[in-house]
């Protein structure tokens, strides 16, 4: 009976393919000319391994945004940034190797700041592996950051949350990360574990 319960509680580990995830989105960029051209989103891989993305797309409200090529690998436990404008991007932040961990252009459907809005990111089978719903909700100038990547992809709802950091935090951890959900799993091994050893 122990074992079938440490076995129930181990399900959520396992996951039917490799996960990708939408992790930020700087939607709302500061006013001037970067308010188009400083719109980004960053994507990462919580796998323990590399993934291949070539012709992978992203969408935005049904659109196609953005094509990968297929030089694009997303490495394990990294991160990538699709950006409007990649010169920008770079001149700005001082970060990103084009065709490495930093892509672009995004094509001319601009992140709305006002309704809620869809983005995608399909596979070459074009499965969506990742959605998010978000919705104006951070002052401007600061991203929408997921606050565990297992957690709700609902940009609206709990799970997001806004930076902390004028700018956001591309190409590492978010800064309102917390691992809570993830970890979940594994402390109900443990108690499963245990209650099974007074049985």
């Amino acid at each position: 009976m122990a074992t079938l319960v440490v076995l129930f509680l181990m399900v959520p580990v396992v996951s039917a393919s490799p996960r990708v995830i939408i992790n930020e989105i700087m939607y709302n960029p500061a006013d001037g000319n970067s308010d188009y051209s400083g719109e980004w989103l960053e994507l990462y891989n919580p796998n323990d391994f590399p993934i291949n993305l070539s012709n992978w797309v992203v969408e935005y409200d049904g659109h196609q945004e953005f094509l990968f090529p297929s030089n694009a690998i997303l490495p394990e436990r990294g991160y990538l940034i699709v950006s409007r404008d990649t010169v920008w991007f770079q001149e700005t932040y001082g970060i990103g190797n084009l065709g490495d961990d930093l892509f672009g252009n995004l094509s001319s459907y601009r992140f709305s700041n006002t309704g809620t809005h869809w983005i995608a990111i399909r596979n070459n089978e074009n499965t969506v592996i990742d959605n998010v719903t978000y919705s104006n909700r951070c002052p401007e100038n600061y991203t929408i950051e997921k606050i565990d990547d297992l957690g709700s992809s609902d940009a609206t709802g709990d799970n997001w949350a806004c930076s902390l950091e004028n700018g956001g935090t591309p190409l590492r951890q978010n800064s309102v990360y917390v691992p809570f959900l993830s970890g979940l799993p594994v402390i109900l091994v443990i108690v499963a574990l245990l209650l099974a050893r007074r049985w």
